[in-house]
């Protein structure tokens, strides 16, 4: 069993790699690589994928806890109770915890530079 925060990466693909866009049959990486080849002739792809894998493993390695933390206000409500001079150990207080739902959206995306230049982007 991990201890490790739950992240997109672990949530969507069970902890596993990103599978490596040279084996991925996406239109979308199939672009990029066009796009590549014809901006930059003398830059090898594999080099180019493998940037790339990994930047999007990264990008996937986000903890989700960190984006739910801002959608929950009544947090702050709550924060107060930790005050233990107005709040001691024993103390009981009561508060009404409503029921909440979250909705989240992640669009990570990539842009693919060389020497500072934008030379695709893949979302």
């Amino acid at each position: 069993m991990t201890t490790d925060p739950l992240s997109l990466k672990r949530l969507l693909l069970g902890g596993a790699g990103v599978p490596p866009s040279e084996a991925e049959g996406d239109a979308a990486f199939a672009e990029v690589r066009h796009e590549i080849k014809t901006r930059v002739p003398g830059l090898r792809w594999s080099d180019a994928a493998k940037a790339i894998d990994a930047k999007v493993d990264s990008l996937l390695e986000r903890p989700i806890d960190e984006m739910l933390v801002g959608a929950w206000a009544k947090y702050r409500e709550l924060r107060k109770y930790g005050d233990l001079d107005a709040y001691p150990p024993g103390k009981r207080v009561l508060t009404s915890l409503v029921e909440h739902r979250i909705e989240a959206s992640f669009k990570p995306s990539v842009v693919i530079q060389v020497t500072g230049i934008d030379v695709a982007s893949l979302e």
